[in-house]
């Protein structure tokens, strides 16, 4: 535990650190690269973040502890798995929007702005490819290996319900963003269940990276095309507009999407109790101080990350 908790404390530290100095990093990057775009800095940032401050530091730690490797379920996933997996994410990505909408609408009746939470979306197919691996291959990876490798085995210690809700809490608390809070609490919750039923953080890796390309490619076709699309697109910014008939049938929607997608982790789950898996079971082992001033630490960059994305909500920002 001491070592998850350490991880996860120099995951915040530097996503703290990258989000306070990214414009003088990037203005660094504008004097060595005079060519380099907005778009190419962001992505050479995000991709510098994962590597320095998630996979490096896994890899490094799983080697000087040997205990940690063996428990990071580096099992193989079979093809049929990973079918089913990926299809799962397709569905749970409908239900993640809509949960989303939803939220947006919430978090605009209270009078906060969500201009600020736009992402980055490539402009062509070169920087599309390039979104993909910096977006979708390398977070579904990195963050797998912190989360479901690591921490994941070293809550289950506490039991396997607990391990699934504090690593979900823990995942959505370190991207540091209010209005995407539901959805990535519900994200952390479902990968966690599908490596635990598939034994195996291959299939977190693939639902992780299946839903955060479906999502890119989404963004990026309805910006693209959104003058064949006219007003059937609906962002963030035009949340606030929706008519009452509208919620109703989001309502509806996130209803049936919900039901399909418990359906198919109920199969799921069957699948695990037939080919004999079984959770974790909670030993009675309690978190030591060290451990839980490690925890803590983590916890209270992540809250500087939520505070300052409200105060921009608040319209506090430089």
């Amino acid at each position: 535990m001491r070592a998850a908790n350490a991880l996860f404390l120099w995951a915040a530290a530097g996503l703290a650190l990258v989000n306070c100095f990214s414009e003088a990093v990037a203005r660094g990057m504008y004097a060595l690269f005079p060519a380099i775009s907005p778009e190419g800095a962001a992505l050479l940032l995000n991709a510098a973040y994962y590597l320095l401050f998630m996979l490096l530091p896994v890899l490094l730690c799983s080697r000087r502890t040997p205990e940690i490797a063996p428990r990071m379920r580096l099992n193989p996933i079979s093809f049929k798995g990973t079918l089913a997996v990926a299809f799962t994410a397709l569905v749970g990505v409908l239900l993640v929007t809509e949960l989303s909408l939803a939220w947006a609408l919430l978090l605009e009746a209270l009078g906060l702005d969500l201009s600020g939470a736009e992402t980055l979306i490539p402009s062509d197919t070169r920087g599309l490819t390039l979104f993909m691996l910096a977006s979708a291959v390398l977070p579904g990876i990195c963050e797998e290996l912190l989360f479901r490798g690591v921490m994941l085995p070293a809550w289950e210690r506490r039991g396997a319900r607990r391990a699934v809700i504090c690593t979900a809490i823990l995942f959505a608390a370190l991207h540091g963003s209010l209005a995407g809070l539901p959805a990535e609490l519900l994200l952390g919750g479902v990968i966690a269940f599908i490596v635990i039923a598939f034994d195996s953080i291959y299939a977190g890796m693939i639902y992780h990276t299946a839903h955060n390309a479906v999502v890119l490619l989404a963004n990026f076709a309805l910006t693209r095309y959104s003058d064949l699309l006219g007003d059937s697109v609906v962002t963030t910014e035009t949340a606030s507009a929706l008519s009452g008939r509208t919620i109703v049938t989001l309502v509806l929607e996130f209803g049936y999407q919900a039901a399909v997608f418990a359906a198919l982790l109920l199969l799921i789950r069957r699948r695990m109790l037939r080919h004999g898996l079984e959770a974790a079971r909670e030993t009675g082992e309690r978190m030591t101080a060290a451990e839980l001033a490690l925890l803590a630490c983590g916890a209270a960059f992540a809250g500087i990350l939520y505070f300052a994305d409200f105060a921009q909500m608040l319209g506090l920002g430089g």
